[in-house]
């Protein structure tokens, strides 16, 4: 799906698109990438959306504490980033 939606690429990865008109209206998808003003899905959708249906799209979580911070919900951050990547154990 190609759109401009004035956002940054990356800044959609995660998150869940739907169509709320044309024949599409209620199906949801989550998106794989948002680059270059191209949403990308994990799923393909069982047609072609049509030129002018309209849809709603919300940012995804990679659960860190930067990417929380930057769609300001840090007080609701609930992940532990401080704990050592198994690897680093002794």
């Amino acid at each position: 799906i190609a759109t401009n939606l004035g956002q940054a690429s990356g800044f959609f990865d995660l998150g869940l698109i739907r169509f709320t008109s044309g024949l599409l209206v209620g199906e949801m998808r989550t998106v794989r990438a948002y680059a270059g003003g191209g949403v990308q899905t994990v799923l393909p959708w069982p047609q072609q959306p049509a030129v002018g249906d309209t849809f709603s799209i919300r940012p995804g979580c990679d659960r860190t504490k930067t990417r929380c911070a930057a769609l300001g919900n840090l007080l609701r951050f609930r992940g532990e980033p401080h704990v050592p990547a198994p690897e680093t154990a002794a």
